[in-house]
Parts: structure tokens; sequence; C-alpha cells
């Protein structure tokens, strides 16, 4: 696409922007249930992107700001006047999740999606009998080489490799937690992501598919050895 253009999509869909909050020149007016987004040329990623946005209708812009819509000849009308916002400012980052106390922004939802990029899974969601269990035979050189916390009836497992007991398996990126095969949408820096769950240094977030998350506490967790995980169900740590 040369020249200048614009997207006009529902408001329903601007989850699809946050791909494109780094990239410059790309402004946002919004009018009701309608988003459009206008810039100037468009390489083949940023097609891409664009084509991807659900419900978009794409438009060339004329010097005289006259629209047309591709693969038509006839104008529709106007690029709307307004109060344009470079994207980047215009775009605040949410995840939307029970439990969640404050909120930054209202624009955007983070969500869990499928992903193909293979990751080691280096933290495991077990029950406490089974953490226990395998705590009360296996060596202690093995158990050095994790750390955990308890709450309730789950614990949380860091450490490679990971133990060989069943729970749900997650791949930490810089203290921003997903279940293995999954990652977050935008594809925000995980830093980006930790201030806007609040995080402090050592705090662990467990972002769940279902749009739940659990915050962490650095002070949490403690290293794994036989004392620590037999008095692990008495001194309970808490995960909020």
């Amino acid at each position: 696409m040369n020249g200048r253009w614009a997207v006009c999509l529902p408001r329903e869909s601007i989850a699809g922007l946050g791909r494109l909050r780094l990239l410059p020149r790309l402004s946002v007016w919004e009018h009701g249930e309608e988003v459009w987004l206008q810039g100037e040329g468009a390489d083949e990623s940023l097609e891409a992107a664009l084509r991807g946005l659900p419900g978009a209708r794409r438009f060339s812009v004329f010097p005289d700001r006259q629209l047309l819509a591709a693969g038509s000849r006839v104008p529709p009308g106007y690029l709307p006047e307004g109060a344009w916002q470079p994207l980047k400012e215009w775009l605040h980052v949410t995840l939307e999740a029970a439990g969640l106390a404050g909120r930054v922004g209202e624009r955007v939802s983070v969500c869990l999606v499928r992903s193909s990029t293979p990751r080691e899974a280096n933290v495991l969601l077990t029950t406490l009998d089974a953490w226990k269990t395998y705590g009360s035979s296996a060596p202690q050189v093995r158990l050095e080489r994790w750390s955990f916390a308890v709450s309730d009836e789950e614990v949380i497992v860091q450490g490679l490799p990971l133990p060989p007991i069943p729970g749900q398996v997650f791949v930490d990126r810089d203290g921003v937690t997903v279940p293995a095969g999954w990652d977050w949408d935008p594809p925000i820096d995980a830093g980006v992501l930790r201030d806007v769950l609040g995080l402090t240094a050592g705090d662990l977030a467990l972002l769940r598919p279902d749009g739940r998350w659990d915050r962490v506490p650095a002070d949490a967790f403690v290293r794994a050895g036989r004392s620590a995980i037999r008095l692990s169900g008495e001194e309970n740590a808490h995960v909020g």
C-alpha cells in the first residue's frame, strides 16, 4: 500500500492494534463504535497485520481527504476530522483478570493465545500432596535445584529440570508465567507487562487462559529441602 491510507474497524477488534503500537507515524481517532487508524505507506508486514484486523475496512486517502475503498472506483466519503492521537499514546495495555484490584488504562486487553514458538517449561503447578510425597524421598541434591511457594493445596515449583510429578507446566519470561504452548497477545515486552501488573523485583505473575492470574510475592518462595517441604503444609506461603 503506497501513499496515505486509513482503516476503519469495530471497537471490539481494537485488541489487534496492540501489535502495531511500536510502529511510528500511526494515529487513531475513535467515534462511537468505530475506531479509525491512519498512516503513510505500508510494507509487507504492516499490510499483513492490517489484513488480520477483524472487520476492518481499508481505504486509500486522497490529498483532499476523500476515501477510496480497495477495489472500488467511487469515493464513499471523507476521512473524519477530529482529535487524532498517536497510536502508542492512545493504546494502553490492561490485563482483564478476575480479582485484579486496579486497572491501567482502558483500551486493550491482554489475552493468552496458542503459540507455535517452542520454549522450555521451567515452572510447575502441582498439588501439595504430590509435592510432599515426592519431596519425602527425592535426593537432596535434586531438591536443591528448586524453589517453591505454597497456597492452600497448590504448589508452584521453579527450576530446571522440573520435578517428574503430575501437574501443569508453565514458561516463565521475566517473571510473567504462561502455560506451556501459550503466549500473550498483543506480544508486548515482558517488562512492560510486569509494570502493568504492578510486579516488584522477584514477584511472579501466573497467567491462565481463562483470564485469571495470580501474583506470587518474591518472599513466598523458599529453597526446596526435606524440612521445608515437610513443613509446607503448616507454614503456608501466600499467593495473591
